[in-house]
């Protein structure tokens, strides 16, 4: 609750628009809260045919709040990939490493179009704990998948 005000300075560069490589770069530092923060975002993506995508996104995140004597490195890692055989059959996977969390988490999802307006969607998530014992010794040993899931999805658009 209550009014809080900071500054911050901002760096955002980009790459051309339909080039193979592409990026951007965002770059933050100021005030935040009683403390500073400054945070790095690269996302690179590239191109290798008109079937494949690979792309890529680090966010370094560095807290800090000297009145208090706390420090928090919060930086999040994601892989993404598209793939489509042609307009009818694509694949999607997304990974994500949440450092602060030790949480993996992955999203695959498979898309087959019958016809227009008809689509048939499988979709698996999970995500993972890469610190199991984090918890410990106050808590229990965590499991190594935290959540899974398999979805299976038919759509079919009706016209009138």
């Amino acid at each position: 609750a209550g009014r809080h005000v900071f500054q911050e300075g901002e760096l955002y560069l980009t790459s051309a628009t339909g080039s193979r490589f592409g990026y951007v770069l965002l770059a933050n530092v100021g005030g935040f809260y009683d403390g500073h923060r400054t945070a790095v975002d690269f996302t690179p993506t590239w191109s290798l045919s008109p079937h494949l995508t690979v792309g890529g996104e680090y966010q370094l995140t560095r807290l800090s709040f000297p009145s208090r004597h706390q420090r928090l490195n919060a930086d999040l890692a994601r892989l993404s990939l598209r793939a489509a055989y042609d307009t009818r059959l694509s694949l999607e996977a997304f990974l994500q490493y949440n450092h602060a969390a030790r949480l993996g988490v992955s999203n695959v999802r498979l898309r087959y179009q019958f016809t227009e307006g008809t689509d048939l969607y499988v979709v698996y998530n999970d995500q993972l704990n890469t610190d199991r014992t984090r918890l410990m010794p106050q808590g229990p040993e965590l499991p190594f998948s935290q959540r899974r899931t398999l979805l299976v999805k038919y759509s079919r658009t009706f016209t009138l």
